[in-house]
């Protein structure tokens, strides 16, 4: 729901899919063909024959990739195995997304601090009771991974709140759990769009004028000095650095 939302699922796209989950693969082939890139670690664990796989190493192989190659990344519980530095691979991702490019990923999350130990000593064991899981390096912190990605990706508003996207029902339908619709947890999908305009905010704006009992907010902040009109986002300050007019601190669209 979310990725069709947000652009996910339009044909042509140049796409990297790390570790992929096949039913989701099958789709984006069928819209991207030979544009679509899966990739992992472990390749031999594809057997599909419909998904064109690459073994890829993120900790060493990015850096062999051109600028601007993809015009999607994705990714689901992949960072938390990465023995290297999660932000470096971030910033080597950022370099091979495409201008206007999107990306998804999503990560385990527990409590506000990431915990992380690199070292090879540390037993299975040890990492599935520190981590929850024997392969993991890390678990992430909901304030440090939203902190990571602001340094990363700057400022922005990149959490996917699903209930500012749909209807209640239909989140029900498609049985999402309601610990996924707001709030950061271990459910939250976090977006990107490379040097553009926030779509989340625009989604989030038409969802809320629809959606039954839905809060809204005000298109413009009220202050005399604000320069914005009846798009914040899009004002004749011209600002569209991920935020709305910066020239007003009560602009609902700063973040």
């Amino acid at each position: 729901m979310t990725l069709d939302r947000l652009g996910g699922f339009q044909p042509g796209k140049r796409v990297l899919h790390l570790a992929p989950e096949l039913g989701l693969a099958r789709k984006l082939t069928e819209l991207s063909g030979e544009a679509y890139q899966g990739a992992d670690l472990d390749v031999e664990r594809y057997k599909s024959k419909f998904i064109k796989m690459r073994k890829l190493d993120l900790c060493t192989d990015l850096g062999e990739i051109p600028d601007a190659s993809y015009d999607m990344i994705l990714h689901s519980h992949v960072l938390e195995h990465v023995p290297c530095s999660v932000e470096t691979v971030l910033h080597e991702m950022d370099r091979i997304l495409a201008p206007g490019g999107i990306h998804f990923l999503s990560v385990p999350i527990r409590g506000e601090k990431t915990v992380e130990d690199l070292s090879p000593d540390l037993t299975d064991a040890e990492r599935l009771a520190r981590f929850g899981q024997e392969d993991h390096m890390r678990i992430f912190g909901s304030a440090d991974l939203q902190a990571l990605l602001t340094g990363v990706w700057g400022p922005g508003e990149h959490l996917v709140e699903p209930i500012q996207l749909f209807k209640r029902d239909d989140l029900r339908r498609a049985v999402i759990p309601t610990v996924a619709w707001q709030g950061v947890s271990g459910h939250s999908i976090f977006h990107y769009q490379k040097g553009a305009r926030p779509l989340l905010r625009r989604f989030r704006g038409q969802s809320r004028k629809k959606g039954p009992g839905a809060a809204t907010r005000p298109t413009t902040c009220g202050d005399t000095g604000c320069q914005c009109r009846t798009d914040p986002l899009d004002g004749p300050c011209g600002t569209r650095c991920n935020g709305g007019c910066l020239s007003c601190r009560r602009c609902p669209a700063r973040f």
